[in-house]
């Protein structure tokens, strides 16, 4: 028996493998973040994040802002910047009324985030592992199957390559 398996399980009389007690250890402040973009899905995962979270916990309110949406627009850079402008005010407006929402309910420590990337996906992600969030809350777009092909599930990748718990809430 190698090492590893004698610290995972114990023998009883009778030499048959039982499992070890797991011992949980709980943060006791936990850093969490939802994904926002104002659909349906966002909303219910919004909710699981703000009913999940307690009073020393930090949550991470996140809209994002693809910039490659405004590559057909390089022919006419202000309107590009107008589009831009108007994408992350909207952003910004949005998470201010999640924010708005977690002060009704008393909840400190809510804070907005926008990121403005051409790979929002990544970008999140990165930040997640900087902030060093313990769960991302995230809800499906509710995609197509043509467009999921041809863009990909946001809160697929999200599942796929983040490096904490991800809570896909449908």
């Amino acid at each position: 028996m190698s090492e590893y398996e004698q610290l995972e399980t114990s023998e009883d009389d009778l030499g048959t493998a039982q499992p070890v007690p797991l011992q949980a250890v709980e943060k006791t402040n936990r850093i969490l973040m939802v994904l926002v973009d104002g659909s349906e899905f966002a909303n219910k995962a919004f909710l699981k994040a703000i009913n999940a979270k307690r009073p020393e916990d930090t949550l991470y309110i996140c809209n994002a802002v693809r910039l490659f949406d405004t590559i057909y627009l390089d022919s006419d850079p202000d309107l590009a910047q107008e589009y831009m402008k108007r994408l992350e005010e909207g952003g910004k407006a949005l998470c201010q009324y999640y924010v708005e929402e977690c002060k009704k309910r008393k909840e400190p420590n809510c804070h907005q985030v926008i990121i403005t990337s051409d790979y929002p996906k990544e970008e999140i992600l990165k930040f997640a592992q900087e902030k060093g969030v313990d769960t991302i809350y995230v809800g499906p777009r509710g995609l197509s199957k043509v467009k999921r092909m041809l863009i990909g599930s946001f809160s697929q990748y999200i599942v796929n390559h983040a490096t904490c718990d991800v809570v896909l809430v449908k």
